[in-house]
């Protein structure tokens, strides 16, 4: 979190976080950095567990970042998304090729 470690939002938070500038500058890990660390976390795990059903657990960013990974967006699109609803369940499915195919997102009929 760098700079923000222990700080509340309204703290400048939400001036920085999508900012891919502005993050570098308060020691925060960059978009970039955050999808290519998504990226590699769902690579590995494919690999690892092909075949097999998985589930991740994860912060709002985080989860961001792992959609844009699989849609293969740029990392400056994870700021432009929907803000990802409490409890939220997305799955995916592998195709034949072991591309991950969305099937669903952001839903919480889970609650209801």
């Amino acid at each position: 979190m760098g700079k923000f470690q222990g700080k509340q939002a309204d703290e400048g938070w939400n001036k920085v976080k999508w900012n891919e500038e502005l993050s570098k500058e308060n020691g925060l890990e960059s978009l970039r950095e955050m999808q290519d660390r998504a990226g590699r976390m769902i690579e590995e795990l494919k690999s690892e567990f092909q075949g097999k059903t998985i589930i991740l657990v994860g912060h709002h960013a985080m989860n961001l970042a792992i959609v844009n990974y699989i849609q293969g967006k740029s990392p400056l699109e994870i700021g432009r998304y929907p803000p990802l609803k409490n409890t939220c369940i997305s799955i995916f499915e592998t195709d034949l090729e072991g591309n991950l195919i969305m099937k669903l997102h952001n839903c919480t009929r889970h609650l209801n």
